[in-house]
């Protein structure tokens, strides 16, 4: 668990309080430590599909095609409205000509 907190950036000498973030609730983290110790001593099956299943989490997350797909899309949403359409070309020709 997290609570937000009102901050401001390490290097705003300002001090300006213009961003969050996320202070862990410390007993909530040391309950969880023990659960996961439990776990891996007492079901080791169980422990292993956790694992397995964050890992796959992490390549659906993280992994070189979701980068590649995340940046394609981007790509598309962004960088092509940039490009100068054919009409758009093809009148800068004339102008050049």
């Amino acid at each position: 668990d997290t609570r937000p907190q009102l901050t401001h950036w390490q290097h705003d000498p300002r001090r300006a309080l213009r961003c969050m973030h996320f202070k862990p609730d410390w007993m909530s983290l040391v309950e969880a430590y023990r659960e996961s110790y439990d776990i891996a001593k007492n079901d080791p099956e169980r422990y292993a599909r956790m694992g397995e299943a964050a890992v796959n989490r992490l390549k659906r997350h993280c992994s070189l095609e979701a980068s590649k797909t995340a940046f394609a899309e981007f790509y598309h949403q962004h960088i092509e409205k940039l490009k100068p359409s054919a009409a758009e070309r093809s009148s800068d020709m004339r102008q050049q000509g």
